[in-house]
Protein backbone atom coordinates (compact mmCIF):
# COMPACT_ATOMS: atom_id res chain seq x y z
CA UNK A 1 0.00 0.00 0.00
CA UNK A 2 1.15 3.56 -0.66
CA UNK A 3 1.80 5.58 2.49
CA UNK A 4 2.69 9.20 1.82
CA UNK A 5 5.01 11.37 3.88
CA UNK A 6 2.18 13.68 4.98
CA UNK A 7 0.48 10.80 6.79
CA UNK A 8 3.70 9.84 8.57
CA UNK A 9 4.40 13.46 9.54
CA UNK A 10 0.84 13.91 10.86
CA UNK A 11 1.12 10.78 12.98
CA UNK A 12 4.50 11.83 14.35
CA UNK A 13 3.15 15.28 15.24
CA UNK A 14 -0.34 14.41 16.49
CA UNK A 15 -0.09 10.76 17.58
CA UNK A 16 -3.31 10.08 15.66
CA UNK A 17 -4.39 9.97 12.01
CA UNK A 18 -7.62 9.09 10.25
CA UNK A 19 -7.38 7.07 7.04
CA UNK A 20 -10.51 7.17 4.91
CA UNK A 21 -11.84 4.14 3.04
CA UNK A 22 -8.81 2.02 3.89
CA UNK A 23 -10.71 -1.27 3.95
CA UNK A 24 -13.31 -2.42 1.45
CA UNK A 25 -16.66 -4.12 2.06
CA UNK A 26 -15.03 -7.57 2.07
CA UNK A 27 -13.07 -6.76 5.23
CA UNK A 28 -15.89 -4.78 6.85
CA UNK A 29 -18.44 -7.56 6.36
CA UNK A 30 -16.00 -10.26 7.46
CA UNK A 31 -15.06 -8.40 10.65
CA UNK A 32 -18.69 -7.57 11.37
CA UNK A 33 -19.57 -11.27 11.28
CA UNK A 34 -16.61 -11.93 13.56
CA UNK A 35 -17.82 -9.36 16.09
CA UNK A 36 -21.29 -10.92 16.03
CA UNK A 37 -19.68 -14.31 16.67
CA UNK A 38 -17.80 -12.94 19.69
CA UNK A 39 -20.90 -11.23 21.10
CA UNK A 40 -22.93 -14.43 20.74
CA UNK A 41 -20.16 -16.60 22.22
CA UNK A 42 -17.90 -14.38 24.36
CA UNK A 43 -14.29 -15.33 25.01
CA UNK A 44 -12.68 -15.81 28.43
CA UNK A 45 -11.50 -12.17 28.61
CA UNK A 46 -14.86 -10.59 27.76
CA UNK A 47 -16.71 -8.24 30.07
CA UNK A 48 -19.69 -5.91 30.24
CA UNK A 49 -19.19 -2.33 31.31
CA UNK A 50 -22.93 -2.15 31.91
CA UNK A 51 -25.32 -4.40 33.79
CA UNK A 52 -26.45 -6.87 31.12
CA UNK A 53 -27.99 -6.33 27.70
CA UNK A 54 -31.51 -5.05 28.36
CA UNK A 55 -30.66 -1.46 27.43
CA UNK A 56 -27.74 0.94 27.40
CA UNK A 57 -25.28 -1.96 27.18
CA UNK A 58 -21.57 -1.94 26.47
CA UNK A 59 -19.63 -5.14 25.71
CA UNK A 60 -15.87 -5.66 25.37
CA UNK A 61 -13.82 -8.67 24.33
CA UNK A 62 -10.20 -9.27 23.37
CA UNK A 63 -7.65 -11.89 22.30
CA UNK A 64 -9.98 -13.75 19.96
CA UNK A 65 -7.76 -13.98 16.87
CA UNK A 66 -6.88 -17.61 17.56
CA UNK A 67 -10.55 -18.66 17.58
CA UNK A 68 -12.25 -16.22 15.18
CA UNK A 69 -11.01 -16.66 11.64
CA UNK A 70 -12.03 -13.16 10.46
CA UNK A 71 -9.83 -11.53 13.10
CA UNK A 72 -6.88 -13.79 12.34
CA UNK A 73 -7.07 -13.18 8.60
CA UNK A 74 -7.31 -9.41 9.11
CA UNK A 75 -4.25 -9.40 11.38
CA UNK A 76 -2.12 -11.45 8.99
CA UNK A 77 -3.50 -10.69 5.53
CA UNK A 78 -4.75 -7.09 5.45
CA UNK A 79 -2.62 -3.98 4.91
CA UNK A 80 -3.19 -2.86 8.49
CA UNK A 81 0.05 -4.29 9.93
CA UNK A 82 2.10 -2.71 7.14
CA UNK A 83 0.60 0.68 7.93
CA UNK A 84 1.28 0.14 11.64
CA UNK A 85 4.91 -0.72 10.88
CA UNK A 86 5.43 2.39 8.81
CA UNK A 87 3.83 4.60 11.46
CA UNK A 88 6.01 3.08 14.20
CA UNK A 89 9.13 3.21 12.05
CA UNK A 90 10.08 -0.35 12.96
CA UNK A 91 11.39 -3.35 11.02
CA UNK A 92 8.95 -5.89 12.44
CA UNK A 93 5.39 -5.67 13.73
CA UNK A 94 4.02 -8.07 16.33
CA UNK A 95 0.34 -8.63 17.02
CA UNK A 96 -0.55 -7.82 20.61
CA UNK A 97 -4.32 -8.27 20.65
CA UNK A 98 -7.56 -7.76 18.79
CA UNK A 99 -10.36 -5.89 20.54
CA UNK A 100 -14.08 -5.47 19.99
CA UNK A 101 -16.39 -2.86 21.45
CA UNK A 102 -20.15 -3.15 21.03
CA UNK A 103 -22.62 -0.61 22.38
CA UNK A 104 -26.34 -1.19 22.11
CA UNK A 105 -28.60 1.48 20.55
CA UNK A 106 -28.89 4.59 22.68
CA UNK A 107 -26.03 3.73 25.04
CA UNK A 108 -24.77 6.87 26.80
CA UNK A 109 -21.81 5.48 28.75
CA UNK A 110 -18.70 7.27 27.54
CA UNK A 111 -15.15 6.02 27.80
CA UNK A 112 -13.00 8.21 30.08
CA UNK A 113 -10.00 9.87 28.51
CA UNK A 114 -6.95 7.68 29.03
CA UNK A 115 -3.72 6.39 27.51
CA UNK A 116 -3.40 2.72 26.58
CA UNK A 117 0.20 1.98 27.52
CA UNK A 118 -0.10 2.54 31.31
CA UNK A 119 -2.54 -0.40 31.42
CA UNK A 120 -0.02 -2.79 29.86
CA UNK A 121 3.11 -4.64 30.99
CA UNK A 122 5.40 -3.42 28.20
CA UNK A 123 8.19 -0.88 27.93
CA UNK A 124 7.93 0.63 24.47
CA UNK A 125 7.21 3.71 22.41
CA UNK A 126 6.37 1.47 19.45
CA UNK A 127 2.69 0.87 20.08
CA UNK A 128 -0.04 1.67 17.58
CA UNK A 129 -3.76 0.94 17.69
CA UNK A 130 -6.42 0.73 15.00
CA UNK A 131 -10.01 1.77 15.78
CA UNK A 132 -12.45 0.95 13.00
CA UNK A 133 -16.25 1.27 13.19
CA UNK A 134 -18.14 -1.40 11.27
CA UNK A 135 -21.29 0.76 11.17
CA UNK A 136 -21.57 4.49 10.41
CA UNK A 137 -20.67 6.61 13.44
CA UNK A 138 -21.19 10.33 13.98
CA UNK A 139 -18.49 12.65 15.25
CA UNK A 140 -20.18 13.03 18.65
CA UNK A 141 -20.29 9.24 19.12
CA UNK A 142 -16.84 8.39 17.76
CA UNK A 143 -13.62 8.05 19.73
CA UNK A 144 -12.04 11.46 20.42
CA UNK A 145 -8.33 12.32 20.75
CA UNK A 146 -6.01 14.97 22.15
CA UNK A 147 -3.50 15.60 19.34
CA UNK A 148 0.11 15.75 20.45
CA UNK A 149 -0.54 14.25 23.89
CA UNK A 150 1.70 11.28 23.07
CA UNK A 151 4.61 13.72 23.47
CA UNK A 152 3.59 14.98 26.91
CA UNK A 153 6.04 13.99 29.68
CA UNK A 154 3.43 12.61 32.09
CA UNK A 155 2.36 9.01 32.57
CA UNK A 156 -1.31 9.33 33.42
CA UNK A 157 -3.54 7.22 35.63
CA UNK A 158 -5.67 4.24 34.62
CA UNK A 159 -9.33 5.16 35.10
CA UNK A 160 -11.99 2.47 35.29
CA UNK A 161 -14.32 2.39 32.29
CA UNK A 162 -17.43 2.05 34.45
CA UNK A 163 -18.51 1.33 38.01
CA UNK A 164 -18.46 -2.36 37.05
CA UNK A 165 -14.83 -2.23 35.92
CA UNK A 166 -12.59 -3.12 38.84
CA UNK A 167 -9.58 -4.32 36.86
CA UNK A 168 -7.48 -1.17 37.02
CA UNK A 169 -7.65 0.86 40.21
CA UNK A 170 -5.62 4.02 39.84
CA UNK A 171 -2.18 3.94 41.42
CA UNK A 172 -2.06 7.59 42.42
CA UNK A 173 1.53 7.32 43.61
CA UNK A 174 2.81 6.21 40.20
CA UNK A 175 0.71 8.25 37.77
CA UNK A 176 -0.35 11.85 37.26
CA UNK A 177 -4.08 12.66 37.30
CA UNK A 178 -5.68 13.05 33.88
CA UNK A 179 -6.85 16.61 33.12
CA UNK A 180 -10.60 17.18 32.80
CA UNK A 181 -10.54 17.18 29.03
CA UNK A 182 -14.33 16.99 28.66
CA UNK A 183 -14.64 20.28 30.56
CA UNK A 184 -12.39 22.16 28.12
CA UNK A 185 -12.25 20.27 24.80
CA UNK A 186 -11.29 23.37 22.80
CA UNK A 187 -8.34 24.09 25.09
CA UNK A 188 -6.98 20.61 24.46
CA UNK A 189 -7.77 20.66 20.73
CA UNK A 190 -9.92 17.53 20.93
CA UNK A 191 -10.66 15.94 17.56
CA UNK A 192 -13.07 13.28 16.34
CA UNK A 193 -14.68 12.52 13.00
CA UNK A 194 -17.82 11.31 11.28
CA UNK A 195 -16.74 7.87 10.07
CA UNK A 196 -18.03 5.30 7.62
CA UNK A 197 -17.33 1.55 7.66
CA UNK A 198 -13.88 1.07 6.16
CA UNK A 199 -12.49 4.29 7.64
CA UNK A 200 -10.06 3.80 10.49
CA UNK A 201 -8.14 5.80 13.06
CA UNK A 202 -4.56 4.86 13.92
CA UNK A 203 -3.15 6.22 17.17
CA UNK A 204 -0.15 5.99 19.50
CA UNK A 205 -0.36 4.12 22.81
CA UNK A 206 0.30 7.35 24.74
CA UNK A 207 -2.24 9.51 22.90
CA UNK A 208 -5.05 10.51 25.24
CA UNK A 209 -8.41 9.36 23.91
CA UNK A 210 -11.93 8.79 25.16
CA UNK A 211 -15.58 9.46 24.43
CA UNK A 212 -17.20 7.07 21.96
CA UNK A 213 -20.63 7.30 23.55
CA UNK A 214 -23.83 9.33 23.37
CA UNK A 215 -25.57 7.11 20.82
CA UNK A 216 -28.92 7.91 19.27
CA UNK A 217 -31.85 5.69 20.41
CA UNK A 218 -31.82 3.65 17.20
CA UNK A 219 -28.04 3.59 16.68
CA UNK A 220 -25.63 0.90 17.91
CA UNK A 221 -21.85 1.15 17.75
CA UNK A 222 -19.88 -1.87 16.55
CA UNK A 223 -16.09 -1.41 16.54
CA UNK A 224 -13.13 -3.64 15.74
CA UNK A 225 -9.72 -2.70 17.05
CA UNK A 226 -6.26 -4.17 16.95
CA UNK A 227 -3.00 -3.31 18.75
CA UNK A 228 0.53 -3.81 17.49
CA UNK A 229 3.97 -3.60 19.08
CA UNK A 230 7.29 -2.81 17.41
CA UNK A 231 10.58 -4.70 17.54
CA UNK A 232 12.06 -2.61 20.39
CA UNK A 233 9.34 -3.65 22.85
CA UNK A 234 10.40 -5.15 26.18
CA UNK A 235 8.39 -6.80 28.95
CA UNK A 236 8.14 -4.93 32.25
CA UNK A 237 6.33 -5.52 35.52
CA UNK A 238 3.59 -2.98 36.21
CA UNK A 239 2.53 -1.95 39.71
CA UNK A 240 -1.09 -2.88 40.32
CA UNK A 241 -1.23 -5.41 37.49
CA UNK A 242 -2.10 -4.98 33.84
CA UNK A 243 -5.20 -5.11 31.65
CA UNK A 244 -5.23 -7.15 29.56
CA UNK A 245 -2.82 -9.06 31.75
CA UNK A 246 -0.13 -10.63 29.57
CA UNK A 247 2.13 -11.58 32.48
CA UNK A 248 1.03 -15.22 32.40
CA UNK A 249 1.62 -15.47 28.65
CA UNK A 250 5.09 -13.97 29.07
CA UNK A 251 5.93 -16.29 31.96
CA UNK A 252 4.93 -19.38 29.96
CA UNK A 253 7.23 -18.21 27.17
CA UNK A 254 10.14 -17.58 29.55
CA UNK A 255 9.98 -13.80 29.14
CA UNK A 256 11.22 -11.81 32.14
CA UNK A 257 11.61 -8.12 32.93
CA UNK A 258 13.64 -6.40 30.24
CA UNK A 259 13.34 -9.27 27.73
CA UNK A 260 12.05 -8.84 24.18
CA UNK A 261 8.64 -10.35 23.44
CA UNK A 262 9.97 -12.68 20.75
CA UNK A 263 7.55 -15.61 20.95
CA UNK A 264 4.65 -17.17 19.07
CA UNK A 265 2.11 -15.64 21.44
CA UNK A 266 2.96 -12.25 19.90
CA UNK A 267 3.35 -13.32 16.26
CA UNK A 268 5.09 -11.26 13.60
CA UNK A 269 2.50 -9.89 11.15
CA UNK A 270 4.75 -7.67 9.01
CA UNK A 271 8.44 -7.25 8.17
CA UNK A 272 10.07 -4.37 6.37
CA UNK A 273 11.41 -5.36 2.97
CA UNK A 274 15.17 -5.34 2.57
Amino acid sequence: MHIDDDLLESYDRDGVVIVRNLFDSHWVESLSRGVDQAVDAPGPMSRYYTDGRDQDWYFYDTLNWARIDAFRRFAFESDAAALAGRLMGCDEVRLLNDIIFYRGPGTQLQTPFHQDLPYLCFDTKQFVSLWMPLVPVSKKSALAFVPGSHRWPQAFGRPAFSTLDHNNPDDVESYDPIPDINAEPARFGVVSWDMAPGDCVMFHGLTLHGGSGRLEPDTPLKVFGINWLGDQTRFRTVAGGADPDFRGICAVNGISDGDSIDCDSFPITWKRSA
